[in-house]
C-alpha cells in the first residue's frame, strides 16, 4: 500500500507541475499494483486527456467504472466517472454514449443543476432516450400547424429565441436543431398542434452547444453562434442575405492608438502552433509507452527517474545492468535528488 501511495503522490505532483508524461508513468505503476482502484483510473484518465489521448482517457474511465461497480462503497467516485464520460462524449459528439452515462448519473444525484444543463443540451439535439435517438413523434401528415408567437434577441455568442406558449410539458415538445435550421413542434393539443420552422437561419450555429429551457409562460431557446461576435441582421435569410450578413461586429476602444489586431492574431496563432508541437511530442512518447512491452516500460521508467529526467531509454538490456547516470546539458553540473524507486 505504501508503494501505491508513493506512486499516486508523485503522479499528482507531476500532474500539477504539468509534467503529464511523468504523471502517466506514476499512475500506471500504481494501477499495475492495484487494478481495482477506480480513483487511479480516474486520475490517469485526466492525464491521458491532457496528452490529447481522449479515447484512452474514456477507456480508463470505463475501467474505473467497472471497478467502482464492484465496490458498493465507491458510489461517489462512480458518479464522478459517469459525469466525466458523459461530458467528454458530448464534446466528441458521441451523443448516445453521453446520454446513457449522464442519465445514469442523474439517478444517483437528482439535484445536480450542471447535470441538468448537460441533459438539456442533449434534448436540444433530439436525444430524449437511447431507443428514440431523434426524439421525434409520429404525426398525422394531414394536420395543419399553427405558428406560435415568438421573438428573438442576440448577444456576441448566442441567438436567444422566446416562443410564447404556456404550460408546455416535456413530452409534448420536440426541438430539432441543425447547423442552419431550427424546428419546434408543440403537440399538447392534438387538434391544434403548433410548429415554428426556420429552414434557413441567417448564420450558422453549433447544435451541440445550443439548448433550450421550458418555462411556465414560454420556451427559451439559445443557439450558439458558429462565429462569435457576428451580428445577425435578422433571424432568417437566403444564401445571398447570409453572405451579405457575414460581417463581424466592431467594438469601440478607449485606446488613443490603433491596434494591429491582425498582427496580434498571427502572433497568438504562432504561439498556439508551438504548443501544439510540444503536445504532439508528448503524445508520441505516451503512445510509445502505452504500446511497449513490460521490459521497455521498465527501461523508460528506470532511465528517466534515475537520470533525473535527463535520459530516456527503451533498452532494458542496457538499463538493467546498473544505475543510469545523470546526463546534464553541456556546461551544467548535476546534483543528486531523492526518488521513490
Amino acid at each position: 500500500m505504501e508503494r501505491i501511495q508513493n506512486y499516486y503522490n508523485c503522479g499528482i505532483d507531476s500532474y500539477f507541475a504539468d509534467d503529464f508524461k511523468k504523471a502517466l508513468i506514476y499512475f500506471t505503476q500504481a494501477i499495475n499494483i492495484d487494478n481495482e482502484n477506480p480513483n487511479l483510473y480516474l486520475k490517469r484518465a485526466y492525464t491521458y486527456n491532457k496528452l490529447n489521448m481522449r479515447l484512452d482517457a474514456i477507456a480508463d474511465l470505463k475501467q474505473g467504472l467497472l471497478a467502482a461497480e464492484r465496490n458498493p462503497n465507491e458510489l461517489g467516485i462512480k458518479y464522478r466517472i459517469m459525469v466525466q464520460i458523459g461530458q467528454w462524449c458530448l464534446e466528441d459528439k458521441m451523443y448516445e454514449d453521453s446520454y446513457k452515462f449522464l442519465s445514469a448519473a442523474k439517478i444517483i444525484n437528482e439535484s445536480d443543476r450542471e447535470l441538468d444543463d448537460l441533459l438539456m443540451k442533449l434534448k436540444g439535439l433530439g436525444f430524449y432516450s437511447i431507443d428514440n435517438k431523434s426524439g421525434s413523434k409520429d404525426r398525422d401528415s394531414t394536420n395543419k400547424f399553427v405558428k406560435p408567437r415568438y421573438d428573438y434577441y442576440q448577444n456576441e455568442s448566442y441567438i436567444n429565441i422566446d416562443v410564447y406558449v404556456k404550460n408546455v410539458k416535456d413530452e409534448d415538445l420536440d426541438v430539432q436543431i441543425t447547423p442552419n435550421s431550427l424546428t419546434v413542434d408543440i403537440e399538447f393539443n392534438i387538434n391544434n398542434p403548433m410548429k415554428l420552422e426556420i429552414d434557413h437561419l441567417m448564420g450558422d450555429i453549433i447544435p451541440e452547444e445550443s439548448f433550450f429551457y421550458l418555462k411556465p409562460t414560454k420556451i427559451e431557446i439559445k443557439l450558439k453562434k458558429a462565429t462569435p461576435g457576428m451580428a445577425w441582421s435578422k433571424l432568417e435569410g437566403d444564401i445571398t442575405e447570409r453572405s451579405e450578413n457575414n460581417q463581424k461586429i466592431r467594438y469601440p476602444s478607449s485606446s488613443s492608438k490603433a491596434k494591429n489586431w491582425e498582427a496580434l492574431e498571427k502572433e497568438i496563432e504562432k504561439e498556439d502552433s508551438v504548443k501544439e508541437t510540444n503536445s504532439d511530442i508528448s503524445a508520441l512518447f505516451s503512445k510509445i509507452y502505452s504500446d511497449a512491452d513490460d521490459d521497455t516500460r521498465r527501461a523508460m521508467i528506470k532511465s528517466y527517474v534515475e537520470s533525473n529526467g535527463t535520459a530516456l531509454s527503451t533498452n532494458w538490456g542496457e538499463v538493467g545492468k546498473g544505475p543510469v547516470k545523470v546526463q546534464p546539458p553541456k556546461g551544467m553540473e548535476p546534483k543528486s535528488v531523492r526518488t521513490i524507486l
